[in-house]
């Protein structure tokens, strides 16, 4: 009898040892297909989101849709993974010249290995298998606002050398290269040129009062004060440079006005390259002058006072709908114009002070700077100042030839990666 019960007992604990291990196999084959379906729709996500980014690009040319396609189809394989094709969706919900919004899906039933032995073991159809995965993403690229300034040392040592006509030829491929790499009705340039004083002529009427003045004695740079080192609009009248006196070199800079005035608030390529074609170099490095502009004209204050092609600019200080740049650039250090009573050392320091404050200012105001030293000497007071003054040391292009254009396409590059938003 004994016997009898152990042999039928070890017989049940057979079958029920049996029944164990395949409810294990299940239970870890299940795992296998868990893992499995993860890794598939983690590869499926991932192609679907670069196919959706290709697509939504502003630089792309092509049909939307067919890039999708075409990004979705060479990013994921399906033999991999031994699954039906992939249905995969593009849809564009928006395309303007400043705007692309790409919304896809992709879906696929994965066959599973494991899982559907539950359904024969529950003798039922549940579904098990196969797992559906599907997936959905969204890509949106926006083009902002640009409102640019070119500061531009024009000051006599840039006739040296060939400096003045690399830099005409440079500056006239920049203002093209940014036209060229963003939407021309949302970008708007300020050319300052500057040596001892910067020439308004064409804003000067906001300024100054001119009645009385004679022509012949005068030209349309004001003669500053203290206070109008900002980027705020002056308000109050203020004298011009006089030119009727002989004009010493280190004595007497403050009679000096370029002859090539500002062109502000303009998409005006045949205009922006006249302007720059016509630069002659003269006088003294008075950069604290040329960033005071530079940033007024970038100044929410300035509004309706820069003329040009667009009056509701400049805009203002918010930088996720305006991108505003400051492209500074200078081949020596800053040696500003000697008022009657200063020496050189302290005319020198002065102008440092007035332009690192205005280079803070314009990080306050969410303005990015970049700096380009001309053949400055590496390390000198010039190098520094302009490393100090741009947003980042990375945002200084030292330029030791004469291809400054060098500098001026990695600043191309770098705005228009600034002014679009993902």
């Amino acid at each position: 009898m004994y016997k009898n019960f152990f042999s039928q007992d070890r017989g049940s604990i057979a079958i029920i040892s049996a029944f164990l291990v395949v409810i294990l196999l299940v239970v870890a084959g299940s795992a296998v297909d868990f893992i499995r379906y993860t890794t598939i729709r983690a590869e499926i996500q991932s192609s679907a989101d670069s196919a959706v980014l290709a697509a939504a690009s502003l630089s792309n040319r092509e049909n939307p849709i067919d890039v999708a396609h075409d990004y979705f189809n060479t990013n994921f394989d399906e033999s991999r993974f031994d699954i039906p094709p992939v249905d995969f969706v593009p849809v564009v919900v928006e395309d303007t010249d400043t705007s692309r919004i790409i919304r896809a899906t992709a879906s696929v039933e994965m066959p599973t290995v494991f899982l559907g032995l539950v359904d024969l073991l529950r003798n039922a159809s549940g579904g098990l298998a196969a797992l559906d995965i599907v997936v959905n993403t969204t890509a949106q690229e926006s083009l902002r606002n640009l409102e640019m300034s070119l500061v531009l040392d024009l000051s006599n040592s840039m006739k040296g050398g060939g400096r003045i006509g690399a830099l005409r030829t440079a500056a006239v491929e920049f203002v093209e290269n940014i036209f060229a790499t963003g939407e021309p009705s949302l970008t708007s340039v300020n050319i300052i040129p500057f040596s001892s004083n910067v020439n308004i002529e064409p804003i000067l009427d906001d300024h100054v009062d001119l009645s009385g003045v004679p022509t012949p004695v005068a030209r349309p740079c004001i003669l500053y004060e203290a206070g109008d080192f900002t980027s705020g609009r002056i308000t109050t009248q203020r004298l011009l440079v006089d030119q009727s006196a002989p004009v010493n070199i280190g004595t007497d800079e403050a009679a000096r006005c370029l002859g090539v005035p500002v062109l502000l608030n303009t998409n005006d390529l045949v205009g922006l390259s006249n302007t720059i074609n016509s630069f002659v170099a003269d006088g003294a490095t008075d950069t604290n002058v040329g960033l005071q502009w530079g940033l007024r004209a970038l100044s929410p204050s300035m509004r309706g006072f820069l003329g040009g092609d667009f009056p509701n600019r400049p805009r203002d200080l918010d930088p996720n709908a305006t991108t505003k740049v400051v492209v500074l650039m200078s081949d020596g250090r800053i040696a500003p114009r000697i008022f009657p009573g200063q020496s050189e050392s302290q005319a020198n320091a002065e102008g440092e002070l007035l332009a690192q404050q205005l280079c803070d200012e314009a990080r306050d105001m969410n303005i990015v700077v970049f700096t380009i030293g001309f053949q400055v000497p590496a390390g000198g007071d010039a190098e520094v100042f302009l490393q100090q003054c741009a947003s980042s040391l990375s945002q200084y292009f030292p330029v030791e030839t004469l291809d400054i254009g060098a500098a001026f396409d990695g600043i191309v590059a770098s705005i228009s990666a600034l002014r679009v938003s993902e």
